[in-house]
């Protein structure tokens, strides 16, 4: 099962449904290092990196293997649009480590 920071569309419930057909445990989770940046060409928000950054998002949990593949897709990684990474996000005052779709 994997661990997924979300800070965009796939913070909605109603998308979660559409991509995956569940909406998995969700908690509000803080992403340091990072802040997000409008990328005007698709006009959805992207991580980047910036030392002194905080992102506000959400940290989805049990995500099953074939999940985390659809929501690849639906990020286009293959296309090289998002990258996925490890990163370590803080949840109810405890650092864990998820996965992020980063620039």
């Amino acid at each position: 099962m994997a661990r997924l920071f979300v800070y965009g569309e796939l913070q909605k419930r109603s998308s979660l449904l559409e991509l995956i057909g569940r909406v998995p445990p969700i908690r509000p989770a803080l992403l340091r290092g990072f802040k997000k940046k409008l990328d005007e060409d698709t006009g959805y928000y992207v991580a980047v990196r910036d030392p002194q950054g905080v992102v506000e998002g959400s940290l989805l949990d049990g995500l099953r293997r074939e999940e985390l593949r659809a929501l690849d897709e639906y990020e286009g990684l293959s296309d090289g649009l998002y990258v996925r990474d490890m990163v370590e996000v803080e949840v109810e005052g405890k650092t864990s480590k998820a996965y992020l779709y980063r620039r």
